[in-house]
């Protein structure tokens, strides 16, 4: 086995984006930043998801004017949706490692060191770590804090190591090339699209390898970290609710757990969440009245615990009962 001295590692990063081309000028100068280790070859791919803004004449200018300082493609996928971008990313990549990334990621200049070491000592299928709120410049919010806009791992406080029983956030992960090469491409039925909020390809993606191959591992580094853009629009309690809603709903389908007892008390479970997030939110207004802080920051504590995401999961559940029953009286 190589030393870290003589390892040689190409790693490909594919960023896939769709308008947002307002975000892609704050965070890719950071690529220029980047601290490549001896023996990275590094590409960067950037994947246009049939985007109707200027995004591809801002990246053709940034080619263009760093072309002899950073290795950087652009590739138009025109079906609409992320997991369409992301395998296209992958067809498109040269590297031993595949990274991903999400636009509105701001890489700190260590990030690539950080992964040479650990692919270095332990060649996980996956890599992969926490993400933090960072609000946009010029932007302040009367409730929302940068905090808000961390990956759900980090309140988990993850030691460096194997994870089991969590996936990594898709918006930064590294997986090893021949993973695509045992379990094929991201589900394309899964995902964002367009303006459409959906999840669960990532996790679906990882589930699906472990599965198959239960001695690889799935690897959390903590110091592999990035800065995660809050844009305008998630700075609202509203669209918080639906994200955190469409996200429990994903984890049910995902999760495969559609038994006769659990379809069957979840119209009571979907009533009981409704009404403890209605009682939550009761009290959360009169504490509001009586104390400096902001209601949709008090509110904000019943995203953080999942309580909406148990109305989602809920939600989905009691929709599949009607088509079983019908199912079951053919």
């Amino acid at each position: 086995m190589p030393t870290k001295d003589s390892l040689k590692v190409s790693i490909s990063i594919i960023v896939c984006t769709y308008n947002r081309a307002d975000i892609l000028k704050i965070t890719m100068p950071f690529y220029l930043a980047l601290k490549i280790p001896k023996g990275v070859t590094l590409e960067f791919i950037i994947i246009d998801n049939n985007s109707k803004d200027e995004t591809k004449d801002y990246i053709d200018g940034f080619i263009e004017k760093n072309k002899a300082t950073i290795n950087l493609q652009y590739f138009f996928e025109p079906k609409q949706g992320v997991s369409y971008a992301r395998n296209t990313g992958y067809k498109h990549a040269s590297g031993d490692y595949i990274g991903y990334l999400d636009d509105e990621c701001i890489l700190p200049e260590q990030w690539l060191e950080v992964a040479f070491n650990t692919i270095a000592l332990n060649r996980p299928a996956f890599l992969g770590g926490p993400y933090y709120g960072r609000f946009l410049p010029d932007t302040t919010s009367a409730w929302c804090k940068e905090s808000f806009g961390d990956g759900y791992i980090v309140e988990h406080n993850l030691p460096n190591g194997p994870m089991e029983g969590m996936y990594l956030s898709e918006g930064n992960m590294l997986v090893r090339r021949d993973v695509f090469d045992k379990i094929g491409l991201f589900d394309t039925e899964l995902g964002m699209t367009g303006r459409t909020i959906s999840y669960g390809e990532g996790p679906d993606f990882q589930r699906r390898f472990i599965e198959e191959h239960s001695n690889e591992i799935i690897w959390y580094n903590p110091h592999f970290f990035v800065w995660h853009l809050i844009r305008n629009e998630k700075i609202s309690i509203t669209y918080r609710f639906k994200e955190a809603l469409i996200r429990g709903a994903s984890a049910a389908e995902l999760s495969k757990n559609s038994s006769w007892a659990l379809l069957l008390i979840s119209p009571f479970l979907l009533i009981f969440f409704i009404l403890k997030a209605s009682l939550s939110a009761l009290r959360y207004f009169l504490i509001s009245l009586y104390s400096k802080e902001h209601l949709f920051t008090l509110l904000h504590h019943d995203y953080k615990k999942k309580t909406w995401r148990d109305i989602g999961r809920a939600w989905y559940r009691t929709k599949l009962l009607p088509n079983k029953l019908l199912r079951m009286m053919r």
